[in-house]
């Protein structure tokens, strides 16, 4: 599809897209293009439609829509204890965002915060996925990446594949960006919302505070 959009009027439209999965294809390409923000959450076909809403994702989605802005304290694993990160949110799913590097849909990665989530993907394919980003570069100037819930498949390719955890230690243990695990956002029914193209801070101490440094309706 990205070929086919006309980006002009995208600009000059200034609509909100709300979405994640797939839709971090166009969310990564628009952004890559024009510079628009977009919001990564549940849509109205799945999380809306779910029976019942989780209260949890609807709470803070209807939140995001009165102000903009993210305020999240979260009990989650970051590889530092103090200090801060500041950078532009950059969400998506891992195996889509992939698909678009070396693109001109793929957007500028430095002084980001990628946030990473994903589904049905075996375990050695987020590795070879994580492995290429890092050769490509993609890590060496963000502030920080945060990793939220991958989902994983019925049956895995491999079963002997090592854990995540051990896959996200030897991508990330020699980088020196700010690693956050164990995040609620991806293809889970509590998820979170991320603005994606305006800039957030982390505070790190015995919870991760994730805030927005400015509001996702003044651009």
């Amino acid at each position: 599809m990205l070929p086919l959009l006309n980006f002009n009027r995208i600009a000059s439209s200034r609509k909100l897209l709300i979405g994640y999965s797939d839709i971090t294809a166009l969310q990564w390409g628009i952004y890559a293009r024009t510079g628009l923000p977009s919001l990564s959450t549940g849509m109205p076909a799945t999380d809306f439609n779910a029976e019942p809403v989780h209260p949890y994702f609807e709470e803070n989605f209807w939140k995001f829509m009165e102000s903009g802005r993210i305020d999240y304290r979260l009990e989650v694993s970051a590889n530092r204890n103090s200090g801060s990160s500041h950078g532009i949110a950059m969400p998506g799913t891992l195996s889509v965002a992939a698909k678009l590097a070396g693109s001109s849909y793929f957007p500028d990665l430095d002084n980001t915060i990628p946030i990473f989530e994903d589904v049905d993907e075996s375990r050695h394919k987020i590795e070879g996925y994580l492995l290429q980003a890092k050769l490509a570069g993609w890590f060496d100037r963000c502030q920080a990446v945060v990793l939220g819930h991958f989902t994983e498949p019925k049956y895995e390719t491999f079963p002997d594949n090592p854990t995540l955890e051990k896959i996200f230690d030897r991508i990330f243990r020699d980088l020196p960006a700010t690693i956050v695990t164990g995040v609620p956002y991806g293809h889970i029914d509590h998820k979170i919302p991320f603005p994606l193209g305006v800039e957030i801070s982390l505070s790190y101490g015995q919870t991760v505070r994730f805030s927005s440094t400015d509001t996702l309706f003044d651009f």
